[in-house]
């Protein structure tokens, strides 16, 4: 077993967590489990948006933390967003969950740019 530490990134384009092999097979579930979507619907990358690696991601067992300079929230791993959108994820249209307004509003402001955060 090893016991480098290995990366996992719950928010696509978002600085990873590294996590001990042990963690990193019980959340492995959440890799990329989440997106930024601009207003067309389209899945915000850093290459069009480099200030999205400076949006650090953490786990810790029953939430993802989500922290960019100014804010820290936290989101529950159980359970699915009441609110749902269309998404067009590597180019097909999905059905993904709204995260809360006040997050999505929070990381525009520090991307500059009009963003939802969603839950595929």
């Amino acid at each position: 077993m090893s016991t480098e530490a290995q990366i996992i990134s719950p928010i696509f384009g978002c600085r990873g967590v590294p996590l001990k092999e042990s963690a990193f097979e019980a959340h492995k579930a959440f890799q990329k489990a989440w997106v930024v979507i601009n207003e067309q619907g389209l899945v915000v990358t850093e290459e069009a948006c480099p200030r999205l690696k400076q949006v650090e991601t953490g786990l810790d067992g029953t939430h993802l933390t989500i922290a960019f300079p100014g804010m820290f929230f936290r989101l529950s791993l159980t359970g699915q967003p009441k609110t749902q959108t269309e998404a067009i994820i590597e180019g097909q249209s999905r059905t993904v969950g709204l995260e809360p307004l006040l997050y999505s509003q929070a990381l525009s402001q520090f991307l500059g740019l009009q963003v939802r955060l969603v839950r595929l």
